[in-house]
């Protein structure tokens, strides 16, 4: 039932994207393209925080109607005044349309956290997202496929148009969902029939960002996603550059922008099905973090050599680093960055996302504008140095993201926050450290010490040394001797015959067989 607007959120915003920076860079020189990185960056902050004060005054599906009809009729008026003002109006597609897209998208998302339950919500957080990049795919074929028969300015009618279907199907498959779920009962009831003064209860507990950020880990992941956004921003300057140069049809940089979307998201659907776990799981959440801003250092320095030297062609290595960035980014730096705030409390984990995503994100978007501004008369390809930097800045915070997830996963754990099929996908983020990790936590002389890592391992499934659990099966310690009898389950381990042996003696419990 969440499929048409996941699909159709994610199409729109290729179809926008591809639009504004096709008719921008028709209209306008490269130059003022930081201007409008940071009219856009505060633009969208604006309409967000907007948009958040009218939550505690309507239901969701009322405001994501109300937005919907916002953005049809806007798009609509915007296109209608287009031919008359085409390079005024240009700017305002820029600004406007991406910015109203990408709060469509979001909202879908909060859809799916709100209508279905937390632990059903978590659990479909891959399906959805997959949803989701089958969406952009589509978008870009339409790009390319709708050009071939009319002109880039009418993609913005096209934009209206699906946004159209969205707003026709989004009430009644909100209705169907509320059904199933009141059909299964009030145990897996939806988050949004809490009521609102527990709702605020809660957020009043622990409402300043100051605190958020107090964490570790949460810290960590700020200035990481500062750092990867500043060096995006310069490398998507460079790419609209050379998208320039290289056409100077509006319609020719709409069809390559689509063709570029499509087959991006493409390589991002086969990645996120077929490697995005096993990243994870064989190198870690850190490495998996890292992805997109590694292939942003090394892209940058080939451009950087590519135009100093003449060995490479430009645009085609610029093209390819942008490309290689968004695969890495969506399909393994997403991922891994949903995985760092799925062990923490639900609503901490929900603010904490939102301030990354929306607050953070966009203060950097404006910092890399900045930069762009006071460095605007350099040589192009000089700011790939800026770029590398930034990057490898990020590569540095992200690879110290294992150790602090280890932290915080233990503790959810330790606390009994998370499901255990919530545990089990989260595990993949932990690496081979935290198997060595709890191994040395079995071998303490402090017995709650051996308890909570026995518990932590079974609820983990991690492979643990079989001689620490046979130890710990004939001990002393009852619990942590069931305890290790239940690892071995969870692991498909039979005991030894020796084991059993020593579990028939008389004077062991029966409750351990």
């Amino acid at each position: 039932m969440l499929a048409p607007a996941f699909g159709i959120s994610a199409a729109t915003l290729i179809i926008l994207a591809s639009v504004s920076k096709a008719l921008f860079l028709a209209a306008h020189p490269v130059s003022r393209l930081p201007w409008l990185f940071l009219g856009s960056a505060l633009f969208t902050a604006l309409i967000a925080f907007t948009y958040v004060q009218s939550i505690d005054r309507t239901s969701l599906e009322r405001r994501f109607r109300v937005l919907l009809s916002a953005a049809i009729v806007s798009f609509g008026v915007i296109r209608l005044i287009f031919p008359s003002y085409p390079e005024t109006m240009s700017i305002v597609i820029f600004l406007w349309c991406p910015g109203v897209g990408y709060l469509v998208a979001v909202q879908a998302w909060n859809m799916s956290s709100s209508l279905l339950p937390t632990r059903q919500a978590k659990r479909l957080v891959p399906v959805l997202a997959s949803l989701a990049t089958l969406g952009a795919v589509f978008g870009g074929l339409l790009v390319q496929l709708f050009l071939t028969w009319s002109a880039s300015e009418n993609l913005i009618w096209l934009a209206v148009a699906l946004l159209a279907v969205l707003l026709l199907t989004v009430g009644n498959s909100c209705e169907q969902l509320r059904e199933q779920m009141a059909f299964r009962g009030p145990a897996v009831r939806p988050r949004m029939t809490e009521s609102r003064e527990d709702a605020s209860a809660e957020i009043r507990q622990d409402d300043s960002v100051r605190s958020i950020f107090q964490q570790p880990m949460l810290r960590n992941l700020a200035l990481f996603v500062f750092m990867a956004q500043v060096a995006s921003l310069v490398v998507d300057y460079q790419f609209s550059a050379e998208i320039q140069q290289r056409y100077k049809d509006p319609d020719a940089m709409a069809s390559f922008l689509g063709a570029y979307y499509w087959i991006a998201n493409l390589g991002i659907f086969v990645l996120t099905l077929f490697v995005t776990r096993q990243v994870v799981r064989v190198l870690g959440i850190g490495v998996a973090l890292c992805a997109g801003v590694v292939f942003l250092a090394l892209g940058s320095g080939t451009y950087l050599l590519a135009v100093s030297s003449g060995l490479l062609p430009a645009f085609w290595v610029i093209t390819t680093t942008a490309f290689m960035e968004r695969l890495g980014h969506f399909a393994l730096t997403r991922s891994a960055t949903q995985m760092l705030v799925m062990p923490l409390d639900t609503r901490m984990g929900e603010r904490a996302k939102t301030l990354v995503d929306g607050v953070v994100y966009k203060v950097a978007s404006v910092a890399g504008a900045l930069c762009l501004l006071i460095f605007v008369d350099v040589d192009l390809h000089l700011l790939s140095v800026l770029a590398v930097v930034a990057a490898i800045a990020a590569v540095w915070l992200g690879l110290r993201m294992s150790p602090l997830y280890r932290d915080v996963l233990f503790n959810a754990l330790k606390e009994r926050k998370l499901h255990v099929t919530v545990t089990r996908y989260l595990r993949n983020g932990l690496g081979r450290r935290a198997t060595r990790q709890l191994e040395d936590r079995l071998l303490s002389d402090d017995r709650e010490t051996v308890v909570g890592a026995l518990s932590m391992v079974r609820d983990l499934g991690l492979p643990v040394k079989q001689k620490q659990l046979d130890d710990l099966a004939i001990s002393d310690d009852d619990t942590a001797a069931g305890l290790s009898l239940e690892v071995m389950q969870v692991l498909g381990r039979r005991p030894s015959p020796q084991l059993l042996v020593i579990l028939l003696d008389p004077g062991r419990p029966v409750e351990l067989l």
